[in-house]
C-alpha cells in the first residue's frame, strides 16, 4: 500500500517537477519559437528578393547594352539600304533605256557597235552586298533576346532577321543569274576583253556581235529577267527599309 501511494504522489511530476507547470511553460515558449521561425523565412524570403531585383536590374542593363549597339548598327544599314534602293531604281531606268535605244528599237533606228559595247559594260556582274549584322547576331546567340522587356521590340527584331534573310536571298538568285545566264551569253557573243584588258593596255579588241544583242529575242528574254531580278530585289529592301524604320522608332 506504501508503495502504491508513492507512485499516486509522483504520478504528476517528470524529474521532480509538476506536468501541469511543463505543459504551461512549453505554452508560453510556443509562439517564441514560432516567431523566431517566421522571422528566418521572412530573412530568406527577403534575400531571395533582394537578389531576384539585383538580377533584374543586370538584365534589364545587359538587354540595354545590347540593344543600344543594335540601335546604332540599323541606322547604319539603313543608310546603305537607302543608297541600294536608289541604286536599284537607277539601274531599272537605265536598263529600260537599252530595251528602247538598243536591243528593241524603233523602225527606222539603227544601234551602232559603240551602243552595243555600252550597254554591255553598263549590265555588268552582280555581286552580293553584306551588312553589318554583328548586333543582331550578338542579340540572338547570346540569350539577351528574351530579356528584352518590349514584345513588339523582341518581334520586330526577328522580323528583321528574317527579312535580312529573305532579301540575302534574292541577292543570291541575282548572282546565280549572272553566272548561268548572262555571263555566258556575254563571254559568248561580246568582247569582254575591250573593256577587261585591252583598253587599258591600249590594245584593239575584236567588236561584239551586234546581231546577237539588237532585236535578238534571246537577249531581250535575258536583259528582261534581268530586268525582273532587280525590280524584286529593289522591292524587298523596300519592305525591309519600312520595317527598319519602324523598328528605329521603337527603339528611340
Amino acid at each position: 500500500m506504501a508503495a502504491c501511494k508513492v507512485r499516486q504522489q509522483n504520478s504528476g511530476t517528470l524529474d521532480g517537477l509538476p506536468l501541469g507547470w511543463i505543459d504551461m511553460k512549453a505554452r508560453k515558449a510556443w509562439p517564441k519559437v514560432l516567431l523566431e521561425g517566421l522571422a528566418v523565412l521572412l530573412g530568406v524570403l527577403l534575400a531571395f528578393w533582394v537578389e531576384s531585383i539585383g538580377q533584374d536590374r543586370e538584365d534589364q542593363q545587359r538587354a540595354d547594352r545590347y540593344l543600344s549597339a543594335f540601335a546604332t548598327e540599323l541606322g547604319a544599314t539603313a543608310t546603305r539600304v537607302d543608297s541600294l534602293i536608289a541604286a536599284g531604281g537607277d539601274e531599272l531606268a537605265v536598263i529600260d533605256s537599252f530595251f528602247v535605244t538598243v536591243v528593241l528599237p524603233g523602225a527606222g533606228a539603227t544601234p551602232t557597235t559603240e551602243d552595243v559595247t555600252g550597254m554591255i559594260e553598263t549590265v555588268a556582274p552582280y555581286w552580293t552586298q553584306p551588312y553589318q549584322r554583328a548586333a543582331l547576331d550578338d542579340l540572338l546567340s547570346s540569350g539577351v533576346l528574351p530579356l528584352v522587356e518590349d514584345e513588339s521590340v523582341r518581334q520586330g527584331i526577328l522580323n528583321y532577321s528574317r527579312l535580312l534573310e529573305s532579301e540575302a536571298s534574292v541577292q543570291e538568285n541575282a548572282v546565280a543569274f549572272w553566272n548561268d545566264h548572262l555571263s555566258p551569253y556575254y563571254f559568248e557573243h561580246a568582247s569582254l576583253s575591250g573593256f577587261l584588258v585591252a583598253d587599258r593596255l591600249g590594245l584593239h579588241s575584236p567588236s561584239p556581235s551586234t546581231e546577237a544583242f539588237v532585236n535578238s529575242r534571246e537577249f531581250a528574254n535575258l536583259l528582261g529577267e534581268r530586268r525582273a531580278i532587280v525590280n524584286r530585289l529593289t522591292g524587298t529592301r523596300i519592305r525591309l527599309k519600312e520595317h527598319m524604320d519602324a523598328m528605329g522608332t521603337l527603339l528611340r
